[in-house]
């Protein structure tokens, strides 16, 4: 009888999902990895094959999200032509990932709260900073889309990127403190209204 093949980055995924509640419910310095291998069912060992300290595993759940909302918003943008429906749809599609994930978000807000060993600073961001940097590429490329179209006044597309992102960065963290409720439309429209009247030539 031939040995079982295994999907490591199944398998990576599966424990990387079954960390997220774990860290959502016991807090960031509580969780010991004995409490991710219980939760994953798997052996202490093999967490330890997949990911060889705790901060390992944040970093991983982190860009797992990462991947998934970039590959949501490309299935909600890449049939969209127009720089301004993309922005929108890119808010609005963002705010609905956010909406259903913020266990996530919490886990991230209870890591700064916390505080992050100096130790493990640089791992932990540097692949927050590669994915961030990748994100706004892309949406600094379609304002400069709407620029060369004539469509976008003559703005600074990273600056404008920037912006949307630290825009949708505070609504979320509002929601996360219970001060504005993302499960309506409202903040998106209002976000996708104020940014357009600033950057459409037609705009008044």
């Amino acid at each position: 009888m031939s040995p079982k093949v295994v999907n490591k980055d199944e398998k990576r995924a599966h424990i990387l999902r079954a960390a997220l509640p774990v860290f959502a419910h016991k807090g960031v310095n509580n969780v010991k990895m004995i409490d991710i291998a219980t939760a994953a069912a798997v052996g202490k060992g093999t967490l330890y094959e997949y990911f060889p300290s705790k901060e390992d595993l944040i970093v991983g759940a982190f860009t797992l999200f990462a991947d998934n909302w970039s590959s949501y918003l490309n299935e909600q943008i890449n049939s969209l032509a127009e720089p301004a429906e993309i922005i929108g749809q890119y808010i609005r599609s963002s705010l609905e990932f956010f909406k259903d994930n913020r266990q996530l978000f919490a886990i991230l807000s209870d890591m700064y709260a916390a505080g992050i060993p100096r130790e493990h600073r640089e791992p932990l961001f540097s692949e927050f900073g590669a994915r961030f940097e990748t994100a706004l590429q892309k949406l600094s490329s379609v304002i400069q889309e709407g620029i060369d179209q004539k469509v976008f006044r003559a703005v600074n597309p990273r600056e404008v990127a920037s912006i949307i992102f630290a825009a949708l960065d505070g609504i979320l963290s509002q929601s996360i403190l219970n001060l504005i409720e993302i499960d309506s439309e409202a903040p998106a429209n209002s976000l996708i209204e104020t940014l357009l009247k600033g950057i459409l030539v037609d705009s008044k």
